[in-house]
């Protein structure tokens, strides 16, 4: 892979979060909020598994990332920006949480020990990248999950408005990569390696015309 391919994408999201509070005028208007769909799969998960490491890929301002490290588990939340990860780093040290890390680090260089995470979350990252790198970030992520592991995946959907009558179903504007998933594009992924427990669809409370695709998997043994 070309390691230069996402460096104008990545510009993109460092001049969102350098305009601080700013950035829901200018259209970038990530939630701070833990999202309702992952407490959900949290649900359903915590049946089987009450501690354990969680990963947090693109972690952003760190929302999801606290939300386990509260739930008693060693979270680890990365991200590419540096300013995200600093503002995530003050929002767990305002809540003392000890058990919420964060690093500056790519989903295409994961920096942990094989099979070291029990959870992996991806809130919106598989999205940002094209169709022909997703088996290298598949690679990345079974070499960090363990088997049995859990993986939370939440990506544009193919369903929704801005794209559903389209004869492609991404967008590629401004240097930056959006796909809209299809049901058949997830199944063809990962099914080989994950069993899909659950995989439906919900509207972004912050933007309405947003249609999300959630999955829960488990990987198989």
């Amino acid at each position: 892979m070309n390691p230069d391919k996402y460096k104008k994408q990545k510009k993109i999201f460092k001049k969102a979060y350098a305009l601080g509070d700013k950035r829901l005028k200018a259209g970038y208007g990530w939630p701070l909020e833990v999202d309702a769909q992952l407490v959900k799969f949290f649900g359903y998960i915590k049946k089987s598994l009450s501690e354990g490491n969680v990963l947090d890929l693109g972690c952003g301002q760190g929302r999801h990332t606290i939300f386990f490290a509260q739930k008693g588990f060693n979270a680890y939340g990365i991200d590419y920006v540096k300013r995200a990860v600093d503002e995530a780093k003050q929002s767990a040290k305002e809540k003392n949480l000890k058990n919420a890390n964060f690093k500056v680090m790519d989903a295409f260089k994961l920096d942990f020990p094989k099979n070291f995470f029990d959870i992996i979350i991806d809130w919106s990252v598989l999205g940002h990248i094209k169709p022909e790198d997703w088996n290298i970030y598949l690679k990345n992520i079974l070499n960090a999950l363990k088997t049995k592991g859990f993986f939370i995946l939440a990506e544009f959907s193919a369903n929704d408005l801005r794209i559903k009558n389209k004869t492609r179903n991404f967008f590629e504007h401004e240097n930056h990569y959006d796909h809209y998933f299809r049901e058949d594009e997830i199944k063809d992924l990962f099914s080989k390696n994950f069993k899909i427990i659950s995989m439906n669809e919900t509207m972004l409370i912050q933007k309405p015309d947003h249609l999300m695709l959630n999955v829960l998997m488990r990987r198989k043994k």
